[in-house]
């Protein structure tokens, strides 16, 4: 057996102790367990609450979008950009932040216009409207 496989088997039975057997063999009580099971449970609830709460969501619109030919480089920084946003709700700013060198700009601010540079050649125009949350793309590949 590989170091890996011997470690991946190891690390599951400390996990598989852990979760069933550490209150029993640690001679805690029942209710200490549980106590960990609730803390566990409302931390998952904080968490499915926040997550869910469409107000902060950001939306993704791409039905009048542009596209052009973008090398493979350049359509996974894309696809990543817009999971963040469509998949994670992450405002169009974070989901820049999220590719790395994305140089983020504001082109104009009355209209929310603003670009993304999936490389040096190929950008992403779009509108960022902060009333409803939805960022919608124009233009992907080319320059702007």
């Amino acid at each position: 057996m590989s170091h890996r496989k011997f470690h991946a088997v190891m690390v599951g039975l400390v996990l598989f102790a852990g979760t069933f057997a550490s209150p029993v063999l640690a001679g805690n009580s029942a209710s200490s367990s549980q106590n960990v099971n609730t803390t566990v449970a409302n931390k998952y609830q904080n968490t499915v609450s926040s997550s869910n709460d469409k107000s902060d969501k950001w939306k993704l619109d791409k039905k009048k979008a542009k596209f052009g030919q973008l090398t493979y480089l350049e359509q996974a920084k894309f696809d990543k950009f817009q999971n963040a946003i469509h998949h994670g709700g992450m405002s169009p700013r974070d989901a820049a932040a999220k590719i790395g060198d994305a140089d983020y700009k504001v082109l104009n601010k009355k209209t929310g216009q603003c670009q993304i540079r999936l490389s040096q050649k190929n950008r992403v125009t779009f509108i960022v409207d902060h009333d409803s949350h939805t960022v919608r793309i124009l233009q992907v590949g080319g320059h702007t």
